[in-house]
């Protein structure tokens, strides 16, 4: 595993690659390590790390935007601690360093239990999601509310055993379109539709009402471990032919290659 060097960042994107790190909370909450971590965060992040009930909670937040700072600085010369962020439109978080905003540094965080993810982009919008699918069985009845009528026939006829995953599936792949899109809380998650073709690709559909073009848009999703899943949403930049490359990433100490199993991308 290489270690970290936040003054010198070494990481660079061509073109309109998207980076994915990923990062596994260790089941030991180590004090020191916690102790490092939680000297990144803002007086912001503290109190809304106050506000989570539960320890394990406290510690994935602490992780995740431990992770998140850390892998920022492979980038652009700033120190972990030093990145300060704004909300945008529908509370999507926002790089507010000028350095890095000179640089069009997108990013996007997603954290669950036992996995912590960060998508980066350079000029482009990128969102991720990540859920973890063993730990209880999918909310099955959120579908009818929230999916579109497609999504939920073919929920319905796919066998029990493997309807609970097909759900994750759905779900990662429309969080990730809407936090790439910005939309937040306020997407109606109806109005955009995911169709699986074949064993290895996916296609997005929007309705009328979303004002998008669904063709601007890359969808990937794959799996880190047996009891993940995660998506990942860019937009498009052709002609550019668009790569997702993935690390295995542990905050503040270093990271190393890493190759989890693809489920699905969208064609092209």
């Amino acid at each position: 595993m290489t270690a970290a060097n936040p003054s010198r960042p070494g990481e660079r994107l061509q073109g309109s690659d998207v980076h994915v790190w990923l990062g596994f909370p260790p089941a030991n909450q180590d004090t020191a390590l916690l102790h490092a971590y939680g000297e990144l965060l803002s007086p912001e992040e503290w109190q809304r790390h106050a506000l989570l009930k539960f320890s394990g909670d406290k510690f994935a937040y602490l992780y995740a935007h431990a992770l998140l700072r850390s892998v920022l600085s492979k980038y652009a010369p700033v120190e972990p601690r030093g990145w300060q962020f704004l909300v945008g439109e529908h509370g999507r978080p926002e790089i507010a360093n000028a350095l890095a905003r000179l640089e069009a540094l997108s990013f996007s965080l997603s954290h669950t239990q036992g996995l912590a993810v960060v998508a980066v982009t350079q000029a482009a919008p990128v969102g991720v999601d990540a859920e973890q699918v063993r730990a209880r069985p999918a909310p099955l009845e959120v579908a009818s509310g929230h999916f579109s009528p497609r999504e939920v026939r073919d929920l319905h006829v796919v066998p029990e055993g493997r309807r609970s995953d097909r759900f994750y599936e759905y779900w990662t792949l429309k969080e990730a379109y809407i936090k790439a899109r910005g939309l937040g809380l306020s997407a109606a998650l109806d109005l955009f539709s995911l169709q699986f073709v074949g064993e290895r690709s996916v296609r997005l559909s929007v309705e009328p009402a979303l004002r998008d073009d669904a063709k601007s848009w890359k969808l990937w999703q794959f799996l880190p471990s047996a009891d993940h899943v995660v998506a990942v949403c860019a937009r498009r930049a052709p002609p550019q032919r668009q790569h997702l490359v993935c690390r295995r990433c542990t905050p503040l100490a270093g990271d190393e290659p890493f190759e989890p199993i693809g489920l699905r991308e969208s064609a092209g």
